[in-house]
């Protein structure tokens, strides 16, 4: 239990993280004292790294982690609570955009500034109606300018196929397949919707970043549509179509909320991210041919540079339908492995994520949704993956038998992925298989002494 620490306006206050094992992260710093991170309440500066429990010193370190605080003063905030919105608190809201259409194509991007504390809880389309198509959601904290055809810079937040109600009647995504957002005030955040068909509908704007609809608690923006599926061809001004369905949050904390914010909501407590460590994302694309395929495939990635796995994207020929997918890691090869799943999986293999997405079909990438927990991989380790399906759909390839013997099939300055076993009904494998889609990582800039 930690015990809460009082901290005056202007003034210092030192902390000290030690741990029993040297499995504790963090940057090399500049100068000592050099500011680090900082918001409108408090900022973090470069310290000192010690070898054991007030050991010896290592040099200037920066902390990588989150600082949860609360604000003792009254806010603007807790002003316009007062004033009327506190009944709004926890209740179901929803702000809808005009449904004109006009204009049609396979995504938008768009940005939301944020007025009052709130969760994100789900968003409607705007689709023909009995058209059942395929959506996937991504976010990033800010805006989605100059973000257009990156998706490095976006987290996936929620896949689900949608069956349409018609142009003008906005289509609700299931929110059971949404990742929920808790949002500050005075934030903005981008949203892309892309759809597996050329059918998602919205309207031409006037000026990108125009507020075109607003209420007491948000303001959405005009944006960017999307030409072709997976961040291809950039066409603006436009106009989302739709509604966004959100809970303003007071004192009651938010239970399911998406880590891509940094940040969770519970008795006014701010948590303040202060991490250097973890660059920006990174997507290793692999071979996607599909010349062959079964159930699953294990594989091994090795590490050269410390690196965290966030996800991976895989290859499958379902199109347009839901399948179950699982996947599985352990620390090093998945070489003598191979059987030792029994019915299910046995103690050498730890769940990584479980999900029910639909397929975007053979040569295309189907991303699943970022691991239960990421998975952190050091320098001259070995990481196995195992993915597995219901269904024989999964696609990989067998060599090209120019390049029989080659161990790597993909690499690039942080990692190396192995050659792979494909995974056949019951105890069938097949070795020397190539794994196809991509994996989702961050290079760890912070250094183990």
């Amino acid at each position: 239990e930690f015990t809460a620490v009082k901290i005056y306006p202007e003034t210092a206050s030192s902390f000290y993280v030690v741990m029993e094992s040297h499995d504790l992260l963090y940057t090399v710093g500049k100068e000592l004292n050099t500011v680090v991170a900082k918001n409108s309440q408090l900022l973090v500066r470069v310290g000192k790294a010690i070898d054991l429990a007030f050991g010896n010193v290592l040099g200037n370190r920066a902390f990588n982690g989150v600082i949860y605080y609360n604000e003792s003063k009254a806010n603007a905030n807790d002003q316009i609570f007062a004033d009327g919105l506190a009944s709004k608190i926890g209740q179901p809201l929803q702000l809808t955009t005009p449904l004109d259409a006009g204009n049609y194509a396979y995504g938008i991007m768009f940005d939301v500034i944020i007025l009052n504390d709130m969760q994100i809880m789900s968003l409607d389309i705007n689709i023909p109606a009995g058209k059942s198509i395929f959506v996937n959601v991504y976010t990033l904290t800010g805006t989605h300018l100059n973000n257009e055809i990156d998706p490095n810079a976006w987290i996936l937040i929620c896949s689900a196929s949608v069956t349409g109600l018609g142009k003008g009647v906005p289509s609700p995504l299931q929110p059971d397949k949404f990742k929920k957002l808790a949002l500050r005030a005075g934030s903005r955040q981008a949203f892309y919707i892309t759809v597996s068909e050329a059918v998602l509908q919205y309207t031409d704007g006037s000026r990108v970043n125009r507020v075109f609809v607003e209420n007491h608690d948000m303001k959405i923006l005009e944006g960017t549509s999307v030409a072709r599926p997976f961040f291809g061809g950039a066409f603006s001004p436009r106009r989302f179509n739709g509604a966004i369905h959100y809970q303003l949050v007071g004192d009651t904390a938010a239970s399911d909320t998406a880590a891509s914010t940094g940040r969770e909501f519970g008795g006014k407590t701010t948590a303040f991210a202060v991490s250097e460590a973890m660059g920006q994302m990174s997507v290793l694309q692999l071979k996607m041919s599909g010349s062959s395929g079964s159930y699953g495939i294990m594989f091994d990635i090795m590490v050269d540079n410390q690196i965290v796995i966030a996800g991976i994207d895989i290859h499958t020929s379902v199109v347009d339908k839901t399948f179950s997918a699982k996947v599985f890691t352990k620390e090093g090869s998945h070489k003598g492995f191979e059987l030792d799943v029994g019915d299910g999986i046995s103690s050498s293999w730890k769940i990584a994520g479980e999900t029910e997405i639909t397929g975007y079909g053979q040569g295309r990438f189907s991303p699943l949704p970022d691991f239960q927990e990421s998975v952190h991989v050091g320098p001259g380790k070995t990481q196995a993956f195992f993915v597995i399906l219901k269904t024989s759909e999964l696609r990989y390839d067998t060599p090209d038998p120019a390049l029989e013997g080659e161990e790597i099939d993909a690499y690039d300055q942080n990692l190396k992925v192995m050659r792979g076993t494909g995974v056949g009904e019951g105890t069938k494998r097949f070795p020397s298989r190539v794994v196809n889609g991509a994996i989702r990582y961050y290079p760890v800039i912070g250094l183990l002494e």
